[in-house]
């Protein structure tokens, strides 16, 4: 089976259509696409709902029909600038589609290999907190660059003591736990938003290493055959890293900018090429 694996498109048009042109060349069997398909309004946040719910209706919709016609599966997965309160349209959004799934903490099998999204990651220092969760129970969030607050179906909801809300929330490393498993682990492939520490796939601008130790032992201890992740957008051209091994699982981060940054993937064999402004790699 072979994928093209792309994330963080943050409700930019060009990406997609870019990752479907790229998709129909290289004719591959599925689109895994691994968190962050919307954008937050940065400067109106309370008008973030009704953009995001706008650009499933105007821009999702029409453009998965070309998924349908053309036979190619499309898998989403919905993360940090996505908000809760869209995941039920997303739900209805992808039932009507043939081809379209979202597989957020659950399990989707195509050709035998088995597909299991997560969409939370590691609580970060910015105000928006609705997918942020503790790394574990030694876990001691930083100062945050703003008033926290959490998105409800009410509409957003000032927290004025995040660090006491965090820690009455399941961190990652219990959410990870609570995963439907895979049947069979060297035919799963996991597509966790907040990449691994300590394998150059997390690193920011200051140079610092923001990956997951939960996420790492997780994929330790799992050990699926291949480990999809993003968030981290500057992190292949920090370190030069964009794919890895956590004992026999292969690990991929693509990261993003323009043009798009993707990867093409062949899960029978495990042969990858980065694409970015450089080209194939």
């Amino acid at each position: 089976m072979k994928i093209l694996y792309a994330t963080d498109l943050h409700a930019r048009p060009e990406r997609y259509r870019e990752v479907f042109d790229h998709a129909r060349r290289h004719r591959v069997d599925a689109v895994v696409t691994g968190g962050d398909a919307l954008e937050w309004c940065f400067d109106d946040l309370d008008a973030t709902e009704a953009h995001q719910r706008a650009f499933l209706r105007d821009f999702l919709d029409p453009h998965f029909h070309e998924y349908d016609e053309a036979g190619i599966h499309w898998l989403g997965l919905l993360s940090s600038h996505d908000l809760p309160a869209i995941d039920e349209a997303f739900d209805t959004l992808c039932a009507t589609h043939s081809h379209a799934h979202h597989f957020s903490r659950r399990r989707v099998e195509l050709a035998g290999y088995e597909f299991i999204g997560f969409d939370l990651v590691v609580d970060y220092p910015f105000p928006p907190k609705s997918r942020c969760r503790a790394e574990d129970g030694r876990f001691r969030p930083l100062p945050c660059r703003g008033q926290p607050v959490e998105a409800t179906p009410e509409g957003w909801r000032v927290v004025p003591d995040w660090p006491a809300r965090l820690a009455r929330l399941p961190t990652i490393e219990q959410e990870l736990a609570a995963l439907p498993p895979p049947h069979d682990p060297r035919r799963a492939v996991y597509v966790i938003h907040h990449p691994p520490a300590g394998l150059g796939l997390a690193t920011i601008h200051s140079g610092v290493d923001i990956g997951s130790t939960a996420v790492r032992r997780f994929l330790e201890n799992a050990q699926p055959l291949v480990a999809l992740h993003g968030h981290i957008h500057e992190s292949p051209a920090m370190t030069g890293v964009w794919q890895a091994r956590i004992g026999q699982t292969l690990c991929l981060q693509p990261g993003q900018g323009d043009p798009v940054h993707w990867v093409l993937l062949d899960l029978a064999t495990l042969d990858a090429t980065w694409h970015g402004p450089d080209g194939p790699v």
